[in-house]
């Protein structure tokens, strides 16, 4: 997904996919490339649009030097502590050294129930 995001360097974000989905836990995958980008991470909520304010943030931190680049990279973290048996919507974000904030497409999943 191209963004055209005025004077930040974000050239591409991606929430990729979810995948070892567990009662109370998930891995993101997502894929970013650009420049002047300070952080990266997920944000996730149970009612859709999920901003970095979310109740339920689990951000990641990727050292500046590796974060940066013009060619894509993938990343992901695992979220723990969810509630069993429902329903969640994640995209992945990127802060730029402006602060602004870049988000990407939105998923869903369902943790597993008992």
């Amino acid at each position: 997904m191209a963004l055209s995001t005025g004077n930040h360097n974000v050239t591409s974000i991606k929430t990729d996919k979810v995948s070892e989905i567990t009662l109370t836990g998930v891995r993101c995958f997502f894929t970013i490339a650009g420049n002047n980008m300070q952080k990266a991470g997920v944000c996730l909520n149970k009612t859709g649009d999920p901003t970095i304010p979310s109740k339920i943030d689990i951000p990641l931190t990727v050292p500046t030097v590796i974060l940066n680049s013009a060619t894509p990279k993938q990343f992901n973290v695992g979220v723990k502590g969810l509630t069993l048996n429902t329903t969640y919507y994640i995209r992945a974000y990127v802060k730029n050294n402006d602060g602004t904030v870049v988000y990407g497409n939105q998923l869903s999943f369902k943790t597993l129930s008992k």
